[in-house]
């Protein structure tokens, strides 16, 4: 089974039961060497979304779900693989306790230069809840 980092709106529990129906939230993590921005516009949501950007010495701390097969395609979709939105790569997470996991997790392509600011649905309802 595939596992994905999530370190954005898909951190939400009830953002991937929609998604991801089968999907099941395993350990939180973070990633070396990266920091949470926000470097894309999302039209949908009129707001900045979260990416990762390489930052030596930065953390970002993020959930890893367990999917499907079926759940990873659709996530390509939900994240914009085929419009060349995000790309999903490989990573290599620590966890809590030291020890290291292999997974999957999503950045921007096409990143903005400046700072997108998220708007306060994005923020409140999408990564809380």
């Amino acid at each position: 089974m595939p596992l994905c980092f999530a370190y954005g709106s898909n951190m939400s529990s009830a953002q991937m039961r929609i998604r991801c129906q089968t999907s099941k939230m395993k350990i939180t993590a973070y990633l070396e060497n990266y920091t949470l921005a926000f470097t894309r516009l999302s039209k949908k949501r009129s707001c900045g979304v979260a990416d990762i950007v390489f930052a030596e010495g930065a953390t970002t701390w993020g959930v890893v779900w367990e999917l499907s097969d079926g759940d990873l395609i659709t996530l390509d979709r939900y994240e914009g693989v085929h419009i060349e939105a995000y790309r999903r790569i490989p990573v290599t997470l620590k966890c809590s306790d030291g020890a290291r996991l292999e997974a999957y997790t999503y950045e921007v392509i096409n990143k903005s230069l400046i700072h997108l600011a998220p708007n306060s649905e994005y923020i409140l309802r999408r990564l809380w809840t």
